[in-house]
């Protein structure tokens, strides 16, 4: 199944990390307006939401080009050692 859909499901990941960041930086701006209120930053772009499409897309950007949306199928050696540590016994 995950053969199957693994674009679309990829791409759903990204989906949702693209709003993940949205509502951080969202929340982020409304949380420090009420705490500290006071004007806003000066306007580096004109429209306000161009800064947080910025914010999101390299977020995703990001995370694809370090490889975070690759679905693995199985345990690779190399991954069972490095994240199981030599004193485990678990199988890998």
């Amino acid at each position: 199944m995950i053969r199957r859909h693994g674009t679309t499901l990829r791409a759903l990941f990204m989906l949702a990390d693209a709003v993940v960041a949205v509502i951080v930086v969202l929340g982020v701006y409304l949380l420090r307006f009420a705490l500290f209120p006071g004007k806003p930053a000066p306007e580096i772009f004109s429209p306000a939401w161009v800064p947080v499409v910025l914010y999101a897309g390299a977020w995703v950007a990001i995370l694809f080009a370090t490889g975070q949306y690759r679905l693995r199928t199985g345990p690779s050696p190399l991954r069972c050692r490095a994240s199981v540590g030599p004193s485990s016994t678990s199988r890998c």
